[in-house]
This record gives C-alpha cells, sequence and structure tokens, in this order.
C-alpha cells in the first residue's frame, strides 16, 4: 500500500490583519509531518496533539479553535473546523495545483494585553515527500487565532479532542460492591490498563464520584456511587463509560497517580486468590517482574551460604520458557570460568533451533563444579523443563554432571558429548600413532546409521587403535555415544558445542563482575531473539520448512531423482529404492523409516525416502495429495520454528528506571571468598596436550536461497 507524506507547516507569534484577511508575522515556520495511506487517517485531535507538542503546550488546557478560508467562497469568509467531518472537508478541497488554504488557529485566552493574541500560523501541504518550491505562494493566504470574544456558529460544548473511546470497566447501573474500596480498586487498575487518569472529587462514608483527570479538556466520563442503605455495600448510582480525552497526554505525564500496595494485591489476587491481603515485598517483587516486568514469566533464584555470601544464581527468561516447548527436547548444559577476582563459573542450559541456531534456556552462576551445585542448578530448570522420558541432555563427562542428570532428571535420557570424548579417547592412544586419525577414526563410528555400519567401522577402530578400544568398552556406555545403539531422540545434536560457542560469545564479557555480566548476557540473548524472529518473517510464502533442511533436500534430489523405486505394497506407502551403491532400502513413508535409519534419525527424509516421494507422486499425477513436507518433522516446519521466538526478550533498563521495594534493598549478600592470586589472570584456555581443532569441512547451510525452489522435483508428469 502507498504511503501519503502530509506536511502540516505552522509558525506562531503573528497576528490577523482582518481588513485584508491576511496573517502577518515574524517568526520562522515550523512543520508537523503525517505518514498515511489516506487522508481519512488525520484526526482533529491527532492535529492538535502534535501541534502542541511541538510548541510544548498542555493541549488538555486550550479549546483550541481551527477555520480556514474556502477557495469557493467570494467574498472570503472563514470556514470554522470543529470534528473530523469538518478537517476532511478541508484537506480535501485543493486547487489545481493540489494546494489548499492556510488553516487558521486560535484559543481562548484570559488577560492579554495585546489586541491580538500571537498563536501558531499553520499550513497543510499533501506531497508525495519531494520539496515544493510554493512556499511563497501559499504564505500569502496566512493562518490566524481568532479574538476570543469572536461569536461562533456552534457551542464550545461539541468540540472533542478525540473520538469516544470506552474506558473498558465494564461496569453496570446498581453493580454493588463489598466496600468504597472496592470501587476504587478495579477503576484504578481499569485506568493503568487502558491509559487514562482518575480524579476523586467527593469521597466520604456514603458516596464516591470519580471524574476524568481531563475534564478541565472538555472528557465528561464520570461515575457516581453510593452506599446502601443498612449496609457497608456500594452501587454504581450513575456512569458515562465513555472518554474523548487524549490517551496521549495521561501516558506523558509527570502527576499520573502511581500504583499502592492495595492495587498490587488487587492484581496479586488473580494469581494468588484467598492466600494473603497484603503480599509480602517479595512476593510483590515476583508479581511486578512476571505480570509487569520487562520480561514477564522469567524464573529467577539466588542462595547465600550460611554466612550470607553468594553461592548461586539462575535466571530463565519468560520467552525462553515459553519457546522451548517448540524446540527439540535435547538440551546442551556446560560450564566456564569466569575471569574475576572470586572466580566461580558461568552455566548455560541451550537448545538448538532447527535452523541450527542458539537457543539459549537458562543460564547461572555456581561457585565450582561439584555434587551441590550441579543439581541446584537442574532442581531450578526442572520448574521450567520438567522431567520427561523424550528430554535428552548432551554434555561432557564431568561426574558432577552425570549425578544431577540421574538425581533430578530420572526420566530423561544423558548422551556424552563425542568431541569431548574424543579427546579423551586419543589420549589412550598408542606411542606413534596420529592422534587426530583416531578423533577421526572414532567420530565416524559414532556417527553411523545402523547397527551392522557401526560394527563394521568399529572392529576396524578396535584393530588400528585397540587402547583406545578398550577405553570405551570399559569406561563408556556405548549407548552414550553412538548414534545408531542411542534408543531416544537426539537429531543431530551429540556434541555440546552450542554451549562450547556461547563461551566463546562471551568471553570479553566473563571478565566484568557480576551485574553489568548480566546485563551483557541477556542483552545478546534479546539480540539473537530479535534477530531470528526477523529471518523467520523474512521467508518467502513458499518456503514450508527451515532453511537448513530445505538445502540439504535440494541437495539430494538431484541424486534420488536418478534411483530406481519399486513400488512393495502401494496401500501401506512401502517402497524398494536401489541405491547408487546396488544396496536395496526399504521405505515405509507411513511409518517415515527407512533402512539406512537416516531418516528415522534426523527426522526429515532421506536420499531413499525422497527417491519414493517422488515416484509416488509420479504414479498418482495430479490426484497426489503427497507432500514432501508431510516427511519432516513438525519441528522442522518454519510455523513452528516462527512459534519458538513469538514472545519478546527486552534487555535491562536503566538502574534510574527500577522500582524496587525498600525492603529488598536492605537485603544484602557479602561476596564469595577468595583467595589473592599472583601475576595476571588468566584469560585464554591452555589446550590440553594434543588437543587441537582441525580445519572445518564445508557444512551445509541454513540461510535461505531464494533461487532453491524444492517443489519442481516433486511436481506430477503431464502424462
Amino acid at each position: 500500500m502507498s504511503m501519503i507524506i502530509t506536511n502540516i507547516f505552522f509558525d506562531h507569534g503573528g497576528h490577523y490583519v482582518e481588513e485584508e484577511l491576511k496573517w502577518v508575522s515574524k517568526n520562522p515556520t515550523c512543520a508537523i509531518t503525517f505518514k498515511i495511506s489516506s487522508l481519512e487517517e488525520i484526526t482533529y485531535s491527532a492535529v492538535v496533539d502534535k501541534i502542541c507538542r511541538k510548541i510544548a503546550r498542555d493541549v488538555a488546557k486550550p479549546l483550541l479553535k481551527l477555520s480556514y478560508i474556502p477557495m469557493s467562497n467570494n467574498p472570503a469568509r472563514e470556514m470554522y473546523i470543529f470534528d473530523d467531518e469538518d478537517l476532511f472537508a478541508y484537506l480535501t478541497t485543493i486547487d489545481n495545483l493540489g494546494f489548499r488554504r492556510f488553516c487558521m488557529w486560535r484559543e481562548p485566552h484570559v488577560e492579554e494585553p495585546e489586541p491580538h493574541i500571537e498563536k501558531p500560523h499553520i499550513e497543510e501541504v499533501e506531497s508525495d515527500g519531494k520539496e515544493e518550491d510554493g512556499n511563497k505562494k501559499r504564505q500569502e493566504d496566512g493562518l490566524n487565532f481568532f479574538d476570543e470574544d469572536f461569536e461562533l456558529s456552534r457551542p464550545v460544548e461539541e468540540i472533542k479532542l478525540a473520538e469516544e473511546w470506552e474506558d473498558g470497566i465494564g461496569l453496570e447501573i446498581k453493580q454493588e460492591f463489598p466496600s468504597k474500596e472496592a470501587l476504587q480498586d478495579l477503576v484504578d487498575r481499569a485506568s493503568h490498563k487502558h491509559c487514562f487518569g482518575v480524579r476523586t472529587y467527593k469521597s466520604d462514608t456514603g458516596r464516591l464520584i470519580l471524574r476524568c483527570t481531563q475534564k478541565s479538556g472538555g472528557c465528561n466520563w464520570y461515575i457516581y456511587g453510593a452506599r446502601k442503605a443498612g449496609s457497608d455495600f456500594f452501587s454504581v448510582r450513575k456512569f458515562w463509560n465513555k472518554h474523548n480525552c487524549s490517551r496521549a497526554v495521561e501516558s506523558s505525564n509527570s502527576s499520573r497517580k502511581r500504583g499502592n500496595p492495595r492495587l498490587v494485591a488487587s492484581v496479586l489476587h488473580e494469581d494468588y486468590p484467598g492466600q494473603f491481603d497484603t503480599p509480602v515485598p517479595k512476593t510483590i517483587v515476583d508479581v511486578v517482574h512476571r505480570r509487569l516486568g520487562e520480561n514477564p514469566g522469567s524464573k529467577t533464584n539466588v542462595q547465600l551460604d550460611a554466612d550470607h555470601r553468594f553461592e548461586y544464581l539462575f535466571v530463565a527468561l519468560g520467552a525462553s520458557i515459553e519457546g522451548f516447548q517448540w524446540m527439540r527436547k535435547v538440551i546442551v548444559v556446560d560450564a566456564t570460568f569466569l575471569k574475576t577476582v572470586y572466580g566461580g563459573q558461568l552455566v548455560f542450559a541451550t537448545a538448538q533451533d532447527p535452523n541450527h541456531h542458539h537457543y539459549p534456556i537458562a543460564f547461572g552462576i555456581i561457585v565450582s563444579e561439584n555434587s551441590s551445585s550441579w543439581p541446584w542448578f537442574l532442581e531450578n530448570l526442572k520448574a521450567v523443563v520438567r522431567d520427561d522420558p523424550e528430554l535428552v541432555f548432551v554434555s561432557d563427562r564431568h561426574k558432577s554432571i552425570i549425578y544431577g542428570v540421574k538425581k533430578v532428571y530420572p526420566l530423561a535420557r544423558h548422551v556424552h558429548c563425542i568431541w569431548h570424548l574424543a579427546q579423551n579417547v586419543k589420549g589412550h592412544a598408542q606411542q606413534g600413532v596420529k592422534r587426530d586419525d583416531v578423533v577421526d577414526k572414532f567420530i565416524k563410528c559414532a556417527h553411523t546409521y545402523t547397527g551392522s555400519e557401526f560394527k563394521k567401522e568399529f572392529d576396524e577402530f578396535r584393530k588400528l587403535y585397540p587402547a583406545c578400544a578398550k577405553f570405551l568398552v570399559d569406561k563408556i556406555d556405548v549407548e552414550r555415544w553412538a548414534r545408531c545403539i542411542f534408543e531416544g531422540e537426539k537429531y543431530n545434536l551429540d556434541t555440546s558445542n552450542s554451549c562450547e560457542s556461547m563461551n566463546n560469545v562471551f568471553r570479553k564479557d566473563r571478565k566484568l563482575s557480576l551485574l553489568p555480566m548480566l546485563d551483557k548476557i541477556i542483552e545478546k540473548f534479546a539480540f539473537w531473539s530479535n534477530k531470528y524472529r526477523n529471518e523467520c518473517a523474512s521467508m518467502p510464502s513458499t518456503k514450508v520448512v527451515v532453511p537448513y533442511v530445505e538445502n540439504v533436500l535440494h541437495e539430494i534430489c538431484p541424486i534420488a531423482k536418478r534411483l530406481t523405486v519399486r513400488e512393495v505394497n502401494g496401500q501401506e506407502f512401502m517402497f524398494d529404492v536401489f541405491g547408487t551403491d546396488g544396496v536395496i532400502s526399504l521405505v515405509d513413508l507411513a511409518s517415515k523409516t527407512c533402512v539406512c535409519r537416516m531418516f528415522d534419525i534426523d527426522k526429515y527424509p532421506c536420499v531413499h525416502a525422497i527417491a519414493a516421494v517422488m515416484a509416488k507422486i509420479k504414479k498418482d499425477g495430479r490426484m497426489s495429495t503427497l507432500s514432501i513436507y508431510d516427511m519432516c518433522s513438525r519441528y522442522y516446519l518454519i510455523e513452528t520454528w516462527a512459534r519458538a521466538y513469538l514472545k519478546t526478550k527486552y534487555t535491562v533498563p536503566h538502574i534510574s528506571t527500577w522500582a524496587i521495594p525498600e525492603d529488598v534493598l536492605k537485603l544484602f549478600a557479602y561476596p564469595p571468598d577468595y583467595t589473592a592470586k599472583r601475576g595476571r589472570n588468566q584469560e585464554e584456555q591452555h589446550p590440553s596436550e594434543g588437543e587441537s581443532r582441525k580445519k572445518k569441512k564445508k557444512k551445509t547451510s541454513n540461510k535461505c536461497k531464494p533461487g532453491h525452489n524444492l517443489g519442481v522435483w516433486f511436481e506430477p508428469s503431464n502424462e
């Protein structure tokens, strides 16, 4: 939809020469701008608001009156604008060049010594955003305020600063409340929610009269309540539920009514009905952060030791908690050292979104990795991610992590990061062996998809590196590292690289003290969330699955096109696919399985499944209802991906804006004990003996490629 830029030029400090109907002013011209799709969107109240803000005038106080000289009047006469209909008539009255007459503004004024009141001079021009060389001609028409004693054709009471809008309270005549305070609380909560001001005009044992704070500006909203005879109940006797004031004025009013403890308590009763009348400060802080805070729904916890020294911290943002339900149920946990004099470790629990991006769920601070710290962190994590047989944890082989997961998440499965395990394995290699070759061979064994393929690869690994194989057999359960043996669903996730990458992202921030570091972490989380939300929104409407999966499928479609397919059971969607290596793979599209097990584990079609889908669509022709996207897990759909980033993550506001109860301000946590070390702190990690990272191989891109159209591979033939 094309946009129209309408500029309103005005100046103030001039006067109107009535004999010549000409505006005279020595002040420079100012301007306000509207960017709209149609002139109907410009309202009388919007023009008044913008002009008053421009000249620092309270829009609620003056009753501004607007007039102009129509082109059709001869002799020239003033036409007055009272509402949106009059304003639209003015906006649509233009000459052959697209120009319209100047407007004349004036407000009633008291005790003004000058014979003519100096008020804004306004010109309005509709343009396409380019500068027009016609200001001199248009300034000849003039803009003016008329005198306060001028006789208007309509009464002032009909002037409205804004269109009427309801207060959202939902009151009814004769509606009863247990007390006067209950009625007052209901109105106060609605005023905060719908942004209008309330002033108490009368409040005694028998009456309650409330009016809008902009009553002097013409707003007629009011409520009249009275006590019922012989009881403490109050009933609504009269009320007018419509406002015609500006919300913009109230939202920017520095004297706006603040929430009191009774108001917070009334909000709290929605979450904890009947538990208490006045909430304790800790509960207030929790609810304010959850309901009204920057990141609602967030979970935090701080633990101090017996001497009130800091020990543990846990933080999970509400948007991450809610978004994780749309993620694959694989969580990577890891810890990294802080680079301050107090030491300690930064802990992360992260997932990976289907497009291979970081998705942080929670983070925390612990003094050290031990049998108390990890269970404490996982217990807090369990409050936001429940224990479930579908859940899988990935970590290194630290004993406290293994103990913590087993204790806190007994239903979940736990696997080891194969990269960390590979570093342990190569340490057992005999002398003279290239350790990088040991790592490559071990990872190849771990990545096999079938049991027969694993047996073949591991037998060869045992012959080449018997000491390494003995370590694996004796010390490590094969289910914790071999992809084909693992019975759960961990998709492509078999390393803790996502957490390792997080540690690298915050390597500079780990030198900061606690609070600045937390701000940096939340700021980065908010940046990622917004970035990937925009990435989801930018996907073309023709795309169904995330770019990473789309690109994988696009790369193997040419291979699948050349494979021979034989139908085994058309009703059950079962096919034999002859691979390029001569191996026949049985594909079951109904159960989304293939003998090669790539389809089963990765949860998107392998090359054999793609060939089977192509053959089925070709056979059914235009009547086919089968889609390649039906073969992908719901976690890979763009719709699911977008839901994970639906909620906004907010950065921490400046400390000057914090509202902290006094009781909380009195609390104090001492820093943990530390032993001063000589020399500078270690900032870079020293690699273990033999540890190195080879140059990464080229991987499938996770960026959307507009030129890729996966659908062309599955179009029915015209035969």
